[in-house]
């Protein structure tokens, strides 16, 4: 269990005590760990304060209530410091996303093949995308890497060939955002995905 999560577990507990059993007490962890893996610390622990002073509930606050809780400060965090940050979204929208992204949820994306459209989507809605959100973009992807593998196998029609260089030079575009953000030594999960593409196809 991360330090984060610890600490706000602690805390919840400590005003609506709760026990778990200990057959579940691992998948409730991890349900906890899951929910807020792409917030920050700082965040969460904002979050909690203002969940202990103002839930009324004698209920153990649920993940999805923290999470609710964790957009409501980061939104409020924002409105207290629109100049530099609003106006810097405005001047320059993908300067703003490329630093917006060096976060533990950009990280992920890195790792999983969808940072571009994780820059593109700060771009767009200048924050981060919620859990839903990111499931779609997750579907892109998808889509996206199912698309590249017909256009390169010959089965892309008469836009194949035009196609297959396009989406090559968006897999290396992601590869090159992945690398800021991790590091030169992050794996090229298009190269990867594409690599095992090939040698299924040979084999069969």
């Amino acid at each position: 269990m991360s330090e984060k999560v610890q600490k706000i577990l602690t805390r919840l507990g400590n005003i609506w005590p709760k026990r778990i059993d200990d057959e579940t007490l691992g998948e409730w962890l991890a349900d906890w760990e899951s929910a807020l893996k792409q917030f920050e610390p700082w965040l969460i622990d904002a979050a909690t304060t203002r969940i202990v002073h103002d839930r009324t509930s004698d209920r153990f606050p649920l993940p999805a209530d923290v999470r609710r809780v964790c957009f409501q400060v980061l939104a409020d965090d924002r409105q207290s410091k629109p100049g530099p940050e609003i106006s810097k979204m405005q001047r320059d929208p993908y300067g703003f996303a490329n630093e917006f992204i060096y976060c533990e949820l950009g990280k992920r994306a890195a790792q999983e093949g969808w940072v571009l459209s994780l820059r593109d989507f700060v771009v767009k809605e200048g924050r981060l995308p919620t859990e839903s959100e990111i499931r779609k973009l997750i579907s892109i992807r998808d889509k996206f890497l199912q698309d590249l593998i017909d256009c390169i196998d010959g089965r892309g029609g008469i836009m194949g060939g035009p196609l297959s260089k396009l989406g090559r030079s968006m897999a290396k575009r992601e590869y090159e955002i992945a690398q800021r953000v991790i590091g030169p030594d992050v794996s090229d999960w298009y190269a990867g995905q594409l690599n095992n593409a090939s040698r299924c196809h040979a084999g069969g």
